[in-house]
Formats: structure tokens, sequence, C-alpha cells
């Protein structure tokens, strides 16, 4: 049905092995598979283990978790009716060897792109300085438009495929551009890219801690009464990461323009150094622009009415999630069997290609069980019912099928 992300799904598994590692006591023994155990350690090993740790959250069914702090309010946006278009821009900041071809080739072409070259002063869209990653092409952005925005803008980043991409969807920028529906950024205003929770949430960032994996705490204790001067300094700050987000026109002219100019004038002058500054304003957006200091959304709502992804229930989102992580372990396994065959040791190529086929046929599982939930997804009715909220003119009748999944690739 979707034969392009069963594809994605096998490209992507191998880009997770190689860029996360994790610890061989943290898998389960699910699977009755003989391990390696001559892999070394450090292959597997890193800073915690990102899925283990999305697992045990989605294990423990935290409730959602919102905690306000601003004096400032924001209205709920009403999403056109069911069937009628809406203008999107996606806004990029990338550097001269960037590829962003795919933004081209394989995001649809009535989304509008805005990338802007950060290390070419001399490109049509450039920021005033490369400084603050991602943040400053964003406010310039949001400066250069302010007046001539489109329905929904999608802040991104340049690269295509990202472990901090959302799972189901591949890990695909591309996909997230594609599939994220208007109709839940003009109804919330702002909404993060990343429905996984971990890391971000559901309580992240302690302003009062000095901690030395989280620099960014006391760094934004020091800048908060510059960046938001009438408001108090929150005892703690959350959400999903990592700064990528789409927010509805309403939500951003209800802030002043000179507001933004204000925050952009504060990155350009600050003595920190590009990743940090950068890396204040990704800890803060959702603040800027919900006014929650906590924003952590129920992740099986935010994939069902963000991007349509709607499972019969909370279990089956569950299982999903758990199916893949345990199906890592044997990807892993072939990872390390390959490690051996380039160091010149021999392998059972019986074992390896049994193992191998295994995981093929276990991501195809995976892949037709996403499509089943982007099927479902497609009914607005479905997408109202898991989002636990009444129906609106977004949702239609049910009957009709939205006009992105009738022109959608793949």
């Amino acid at each position: 049905m979707f034969p392009r992300f069963r594809l994605r799904m096998l490209v992507v598994a191998l880009v997770a092995i190689l860029t996360l590692g994790f610890t061989m006591q943290e898998l389960s023994t699910t699977y009755d598979l003989r391990v390696d155990t001559t892999i070394p350690k450090t292959y597997f090993t890193n800073v915690g283990s990102r899925l283990q740790k999305e697992l045990d959250l989605l294990r423990a069914k935290p409730a959602p978790k919102v905690a306000s702090h601003s004096t400032r309010s924001f209205k709920a946006g009403v999403p056109k009716p069911a069937g009628e278009s809406y203008t999107k821009t996606i806004v990029v900041g990338a550097k001269s060897a960037d590829d962003t071809s795919w933004l081209d080739i394989d995001v649809p072409s009535n989304i509008e792109k805005a990338i802007y070259a950060v290390d070419d002063p001399n490109a049509v869209l450039h920021p005033p300085a490369n400084k603050g990653r991602e943040a400053m092409v964003y406010l310039t952005y949001i400066i250069d438009h302010y007046t001539n925005l489109s329905d929904v803008t999608l802040f991104m980043h340049s690269h295509r495929w990202a472990w901090h991409n959302n799972d189901l969807l591949d890990n695909d920028s591309a996909a997230l551009a594609t599939y994220l529906l208007p109709q839940r950024v003009l109804r919330e205003g702002y909404v993060n890219l990343r429905c996984q929770w971990y890391p971000g949430c559901p309580t992240w960032l302690d302003t009062a801690v000095n901690e030395a994996e989280k620099p960014e705490g006391a760094l934004i204790a020091k800048a908060w009464s510059s960046l938001f001067p009438t408001e108090p300094l929150p005892s703690h700050l959350a959400s999903t990461c990592c700064a990528q987000f789409a927010l509805s026109r309403a939500r951003i002219t209800a802030i002043p323009l000179a507001e933004y100019e204000r925050l952009r004038t504060w990155l350009l002058n600050t003595r920190l150094e590009d990743g940090l500054s950068g890396r204040v304003f990704e800890y803060v957006w959702h603040y800027l622009w919900t006014g929650q200091a906590i924003l952590c959304a129920d992740q099986h709502t935010c994939f069902c009415e963000t991007y349509g992804l709607c499972f019969s229930n909370e279990s089956s989102f569950q299982a999903w999630f758990e199916k893949r992580f345990y199906l890592r372990r044997d990807e892993w396994q072939l990872v390390g069997w390959d490690r051996e065959r380039g160091a010149g040791k021999k392998v059972d190529e019986r074992q390896y290609d049994e193992v191998r086929e295994k995981v093929n046929g276990a991501w195809m599982v995976l892949a037709d069980w996403r499509d089943r939930a982007l099927e479902d997804g497609r009914d607005g009715l479905v997408r109202a019912r898991v989002g636990q909220r009444q129906v609106d003119a977004g949702d239609g009748d049910g009957k009709g099928r939205l006009e992105k999944w009738k022109s959608a690739k793949g």
C-alpha cells in the first residue's frame, strides 16, 4: 500500500544501528537467538539507551503532561472544512555542502521551500549571521515573511534522515513533511514534529540545577530575563526534542514582529558559542508559542492527530514499538557478523542468512502494521476519537478522504 516506506524501513534500520549503539545487557531475551559474545561491548555502548528509555516510557503509559507558566494566552485555532487546501512552507537552514535535493524530489511540490544558505552571504536567502544554529534561520524567516506567511510553516533541519525523526515514519524528514496534517497545526497553533517522548519528556531540564550533561539549564536560567523579561523562570522545561516544529499563521502573528526582532538581536549579540545559543532556543520554542513550560502530548494521540497514524488502541500502538525494539537485537547481530567478516573471521553463513531473512520479514510486518494505522488515520472521525476531542469541520464526515492521501507518493 505504501511500498516506498517498506524499502525505507530496511534502510533506516541499518542507519539506526550505526548511529545509536546500546549495551547488550539492556536487551530483552524474548528472541531465542544465539548472541555473538565476541562483539566488542563498546560497539553497542553509548550514553544511555534511547530505545530502551522510549520503551520504558511506553510501558509506563504516562499521562500527557502540561504545565502552564506563562502569563500570556493563545486561542485555539479552527481548521478549514475537510477537502479544502492549505498553503504550506518548509523553512530550513543549510550549509553549501548539504544535500537538500530531497526537498524538491521527495516532498510534494505544493509545499513551498525556503532554504537559507547559512554560510553564503551572497545567497538569495541567508541569515544576518551564521550563529545560533537553526534558531537564527527560523527567526529570520519569521521576521522577513511576517506579513506573508503560509497557512502552515514547517521549521526543519536540512538533513533528510535523522534518529530524532519519528520511527513510525522511518526517521524520514520527507515523510514528516508529506504526512503532516495541517488541521492539527491550525487547531494547536504549535506542533512539535517529534511525537516520541525521549529525549525531552516528561520532565527534562531543571533550571535550578547545573548538570554536566545538560549545561543548557544554567544557561537558560541566566538568559531568561533577557528572553522573557516579564515572565518568571519556570522550575522545569520539557518537550520532545529536537527543534523541528510546525506553526500556524495565526500562532506566529499572535506575537508582535518586534518581539521576534528582539529575540534575534539577543541571538546575534550573545557571547554564547553557536551550539549553546542554538540549544537555548531549542528548549524554549514550545514555551514561546504555547506559554507551557512542560508540553508533552500523549504519544499515540500525537502520531494519530499529527500524521494520521492511528492504531486501533493504545496496546496496539505500544506493541508496534515493542516489536521494533526487540528486532534491533537481530540487526545488531548481523552488524556484528559483518564486522567479523571485515576482520577476516569466519561467520556461519547459514545462520547469517536465517537471521537476515528474519529481520527483513519482521520489518515488513511492521510496515504492514503501520500501513493499517495510516489507512485508519485517513478518517477524521477516527482521529477525533483517538484525540478525545470534539469533531470539527476539519474532520469531514468520515467518508471522504483528504487530498494529500490521494496524491501521496509511494
